[in-house]
């Protein structure tokens, strides 16, 4: 590998810690196999931080006006209906610790917008026995769950079968979701 002048490269040596403090001996001459690499070649790569396009909309318009995370964590807290999506995101989850994960990947992407990209949720077919599960919205928008023959048009999110569990009053789908997505892998 050939290196350019101020390239930052880790070397192997032999260290000698006495009781003055410690000395690199020379005898490791600064060539060959004694380098190990260049410096970036040792360091973690930062993740993307993947956000729904809903959640990045609303992570946008937050980003661009609170540039204190407290004030940007604050304002969402406070102004549910206007962050709807990153409302739940942050403080509607299932366990403290997914709440703690969500807020760190958050406060994450305050500190590195650079990192920060779109992602479409999976989406996979529940199904039981012959029948899918599916979900279609009312006049109100609301969305009712049923069951229904096999088709393709019945992919769903996580999050949608974790809703259906709760207004079916039926567990178990969100296994059924697992299995289909190591299925489709």
């Amino acid at each position: 590998m050939k290196y350019k002048k101020n390239d930052k490269v880790l070397i192997l040596c032999t260290v000698d810690y006495g009781e003055e403090g410690f000395t690199v001996l020379k005898e490791s001459p600064l060539e060959g196999p004694n380098i190990l690499g260049k410096l970036e070649d040792f360091q973690p790569k930062e993740e993307k931080i993947k956000f729904t396009p809903e959640i990045k909309k609303e992570f946008d318009s937050i980003y661009n006006s609170c540039f204190i995370l407290y004030s940007a964590m604050t304002r969402i807290y406070r102004n549910p209906r206007n962050f709807p999506n990153l409302y739940h995101f942050l403080f509607c989850c299932e366990t403290g610790m997914e709440q703690a994960q969500n807020q760190r990947t958050f406060s994450n992407a305050m500190f590195s917008y650079s990192l920060v990209e779109t992602a479409q949720p999976e989406k996979h077919t529940v199904k039981v026995g012959e029948e899918c599960l599916y979900f279609a919205q009312d006049q109100d928008q609301e969305k009712v769950f049923g069951f229904a023959y096999d088709s393709d048009d019945f992919k769903l999110t996580l999050d949608e079968v974790k809703e259906a569990e709760k207004k079916l009053g039926v567990q178990g789908l969100q296994a059924k979701w697992y299995e289909a997505s190591e299925k489709d892998e």
